[in-house]
């Protein structure tokens, strides 16, 4: 019998995505609490509310104030401070519009 983390299917996602996020999770909170800031690239986001749906902490909105350039309104984090850079976002965005910065200037996607 397989253990639970290696057997794939809709709800197990494959073991090489889970080794890569357990990676990169020491990397991302360096000390008590690193700075993180989730950015939405405006010109690439098509709007589609991926995002919304992903969020955990459900901080991630529609805007409705103003279009991109290619007449889409955009995503925007509400309260930078709630977010907890799980990077959930980002992963499911199919446009690659959102990245999740450090303080220390790196850069997740």
């Amino acid at each position: 019998m397989t253990s639970p983390l290696r057997r794939r299917g809709i709800f197990n996602p494959p073991l090489t995505i889970v080794k890569t996020l357990e990676a990169a999770l020491p990397q991302i909170f360096e000390g008590e609490k690193a700075i993180m800031k989730m950015t939405v690239d405006f010109d690439r986001c098509k709007g589609c509310a991926l995002c919304t749906t992903a969020c955990p902490k459900k901080i991630v909105e529609m805007q409705s104030e103003k279009l991109n350039k290619e007449g889409f309104y955009t995503s925007i984090c509400i309260d930078q401070d709630s977010c907890i850079a799980c990077a959930m976002c980002a992963i499911i965005c199919p446009d690659c519009a959102i990245t999740i910065n450090s303080g220390g200037g790196k850069k997740y996607e």
